[in-house]
């Protein structure tokens, strides 16, 4: 076999696995060396993070109350960098549950069966309550919404033998607001945990992450197990259609409110 030959095999055989898997795009790095600091493990998560340019997924919500029997929801995600993420919520054979936007440093939450419409800033998001303000937490924490408007600051950083505890305050210097708690298997960047605890050191909301898959070049997760601490109300998601990348147009992030309905200001 001459070299011209020898050359084209060579070329042959490392375009195949190409070709079979229809030129994936590569995972994404996962893991940093153990002696990395906090900086470098943050950065990475960031990066991670800032991949997610836009989003559009659709997740089946399961809520247990304390007492009630579970309730099932659809609830359908729009997000786009930087700062503007949409969840919609839906009974099964029922009009919309709840309609709730971040957008710049601002909320709207818009409940028609109630006809009623909250809005507020960014550090008083804490003041929703309840299930709607830990799933519109953890999906802006997740999406690195909350990086982009209010720049964490890192609190501490404990590397274990079989378990890395991250915390940061996602708010601006000077603002009393809550912590997040991120826990990792060593040097992996995939979020395990996340403990939310607010100002007065009461954790309020914890969730698990899990299942997570690479999606053009960024690790996401798809299904996440969520506990509101106070009441023990339980939230599982599981993500079903899942789009990165999607074109979203301006309008999705509109909230158009009846007349007759007048927002109401959280102070």
């Amino acid at each position: 076999m001459g070299r011209f030959s020898r050359c084209s095999l060579v070329t042959v055989l490392l375009m195949v696995p190409l070709i079979l898997s229809g030129c994936a795009t590569p995972k994404p790095q996962v893991a940093l060396h153990p002696r990395a600091d906090a900086d470098d493990f943050f950065a990475m998560l960031q990066h991670n993070l800032n991949s997610i340019e836009s989003l559009k997924a659709t997740a089946s919500v399961v809520y247990f109350a304390s007492e009630d029997e579970a309730e099932s929801l659809k609830v359908i995600m729009a997000y786009c960098r930087p700062d503007k993420l949409r969840l919609k919520g839906y009974k099964s054979y029922t009009p919309t549950l709840f309609d709730f936007l971040l957008k710049g440093e601002t909320w709207l939450l818009y409940v028609p069966e109630e006809k009623r419409a909250l809005e507020g800033d960014l550090d008083e998001l804490r003041k929703l309550g309840g299930p709607w303000h830990a799933m519109a937490a953890v999906t802006a924490g997740l999406l690195g919404w909350l990086f982009d408007v209010s720049p964490p600051r890192i609190e501490g950083f404990v590397k274990g033998a079989k378990e890395w505890e991250m915390v940061i305050s996602p708010v601006p210097e000077g603002s009393r607001g809550y912590l997040t708690s991120l826990y990792f298997a060593p040097g992996d960047i995939r979020i395990k945990k996340q403990v939310f605890t607010d100002p007065d050191g009461v954790v309020f909301a914890e969730v698990a992450f899990r299942d997570y898959g690479s999606h053009q070049g960024v690790w996401f997760p798809r299904e996440w197990e969520m506990i509101l601490t106070p009441t023990q109300e339980r939230l599982q998601v599981s993500i079903g259609k899942l789009d990165m990348g999607a074109e979203l147009d301006e309008q999705v992030f509109e909230i158009l409110l009846p007349r007759a309905v007048e927002v109401e200001r959280v102070q």
